[in-house]
């Protein structure tokens, strides 16, 4: 994640798994954005929303994304996670943005924190769920994480790969899978692989 100086703040923070698997380590891009939403909240921004599997929403508009990689052998794993967030985001850069957007200058004028103050409470917040994380996984913060939803109930298509698939989002399970209820009735999970969620008009 790249801005122009003040523009916005991007942070990344490496974290350690000692015993951990990308299986069980699914639910982290969801257990990061509420992370995200907790450190806006404390900072005055209402209205925070979620979209899985890695959109900050404010409003329906896109105020940032989380980008996670890992790696690491059998037992060890690590991952470095990334969040971008829009600070005061010039008009003519944000025409690479594919949705409607918005920046803290918008949502909070002159009350805005600085970056540093930001990045600080981001950093705090993302320490926090992951020890919680470590502990228990994303079972626990599921619920949390509804709260922020903003796809559930509505008709969304997933894209995966060249294969569309249209239903009603009916949240995720206590992995982070996303749950979508198709036309027959039928509820699946999907996690993982190249899946953008869009709401389907």
């Amino acid at each position: 994640m790249a801005f122009a100086f003040a523009t916005g703040l991007a942070a990344s923070l490496l974290w350690r798994f000692p015993v951990a698997t990308a299986t069980a380590l699914s639910g982290l891009s969801l257990a990061t954005g509420i992370a995200v939403a907790r450190a806006l909240r404390e900072v005055g921004v209402t209205e925070v929303g979620l979209k899985w599997p890695n959109d900050v929403l404010w409003r329906g508009r896109k105020l940032g994304g989380i980008l996670l990689e890992s790696g690491g052998k059998t037992g060890a794993f690590h991952v470095v996670a990334g969040v971008g967030l829009n600070v005061a985001l010039p008009a003519d850069e944000a025409t690479a943005i594919d949705q409607p957007w918005v920046d803290l200058a918008e949502i909070l004028g002159a009350n805005r924190p600085s970056r540093n103050q930001l990045a600080a409470r981001l950093i705090s917040a993302m320490i926090e769920i992951y020890m919680q994380f470590q502990h228990s996984g994303f079972a626990d913060l599921a619920r949390e994480w509804a709260g922020f939803d903003q796809m559930a109930g509505r008709q969304v298509r997933l894209n995966l790969g060249h294969t569309p698939v249209i239903g009603i989002a009916r949240g995720v399970d206590a992995t982070g899978a996303l749950l979508l209820e198709t036309a027959d009735g039928r509820i699946t999970p999907y996690i993982g692989g190249e899946i953008s969620l869009r709401i389907e008009p």
